[in-house]
């Protein structure tokens, strides 16, 4: 061991192991430098600098769009509707019933499945005519609804 070789080598070893700690503490220090360096980087984006939003990262997002708000687009609950309602049963001088052909599964409707939707179309005139799109639901749970073409 170096212990038994005298007090000359054990001085010069212990000169030589301070040494490297000292380079290795100057090293240490420079690296922390760089490492604090490129977290402050990193943490620049448009809110903290002049960098414009689309040079933000990835992993932050779009931002501005919808900040904290649970509630979903459209009329609120409770809102009260702006639709127009249905012309008077009186004032109607024809119905016209239009009935799906079949489900979405394939199902043919029979006459006890279908269910009426009133819907009114037509013009400013003196005559009105109303159309009610009728729909049927089957065993498989989808909803069939014919559609009118406009006109």
């Amino acid at each position: 061991m170096i212990y038994a070789a005298g007090r000359e080598p054990v001085i010069g070893a212990f000169v030589a192991l301070s040494a490297r700690l000292e380079a290795q503490d100057a090293q240490l220090a420079a690296l922390s430098g760089r490492v604090e360096e490129l977290e402050r980087r990193l943490k620049r984006d448009s809110s903290n600098s002049s960098l414009p939003p689309s040079h933000d990262p990835p992993w932050l997002g779009k931002r501005g769009r919808s900040r904290g708000t649970d509630r979903k687009q459209g009329a609120q609950p409770g809102h009260t509707g702006q639709g127009r309602s249905l012309f008077p049963v009186e004032r109607v001088s024809e119905v016209v019933d239009h009935w799906p052909q079949r489900c979405a599964c394939g199902h043919v409707f029979s006459a006890e499945e279908r269910e009426p939707r009133a819907r009114r179309r037509g013009t400013k005139s003196r005559s009105c005519r109303r159309w009610r799109l009728r729909s049927a639901s089957t065993a498989c749970n989808d909803s069939a609804v014919r559609t009118v073409a406009a006109g």
